[in-house]
């Protein structure tokens, strides 16, 4: 999992926390399944995914295109829209006023695709956090990230935002596994399509949505 992209995955008193983290929790507490949690910046995640054997799997990742050729996907947990985001203050209100601005890159997720031919300089962060100080000191114009994010840092850094766009096409976060590890992938399948596993997930979402 990722240190710094609250409320779904960070790092709180030295320990993990998050949405996606209550939900991996009561996963393990339902089924018995036995998961160690590792937290590093989101490019080592995947870099140690993809070259070593140090990770199986990974928990709360959003589906794509070039993800779904690289990966295998558990059945989806949950949905995320995706959401550009301008300070309240500011004139940056439609896509157009962005022409020729830095925006905040959400690498992989829709809404990212979706403006890359609209004329935007996208910037890269380590972690929304980044981006959204970034976006307070006047380094990138507007932001992309979910939209349960935005408004988590918003209320954490006490400012107001603009939804310019929201994404057509919510993205589904699943658990990655591995292309050799069908066996793994179909035994979490299996446990995720129980109802007791559904709803908690369910009540889980509602509680950090509040």
């Amino acid at each position: 999992m990722a240190i710094g992209f609250p409320p779904f995955q960070f790092v709180e008193n030295d320990r993990p926390a998050g949405i996606d983290v209550e939900i991996l929790n009561s996963f393990t507490q339902q089924t018995n399944f036995k998961i160690k949690i590792v937290q590093m910046n989101w490019s080592d995640v995947i870099s140690k995914f993809n070259f070593t054997d140090n990770i199986d799997c990974i928990w709360g990742i959003e589906r794509g295109p070039e993800r779904d050729r690289r990966f295998l996907f558990s059945d989806s947990l949950y949905s995320r829209a995706s959401t550009l985001f301008s300070l309240k203050n500011t004139k940056f209100k439609t896509i157009k006023s962005l022409k020729g601005h830095f925006v905040g890159a959400d690498e992989d997720s829709q809404l990212n695709h979706e403006l890359i031919k609209s004329s935007i300089r996208f910037k890269k962060f380590k972690t929304k956090e980044q981006s959204i100080e970034g976006l307070i000191k006047g380094d990138i114009s507007a932001a992309i990230m979910p939209r349960y994010v935005g408004h988590y840092l918003a209320k954490k850094h006490q400012i107001e935002l603009y939804e310019i766009k929201k994404s057509q096409h919510p993205s589904e976060v699943s658990i990655a596994f591995k292309k050799r590890d069908s066996d793994l992938k179909n035994d979490f399948n299996k446990l995720l399509k129980r109802d007791d596993i559904k709803s908690e997930i369910i009540k889980i979402l509602e509680r950090w949505a509040q």
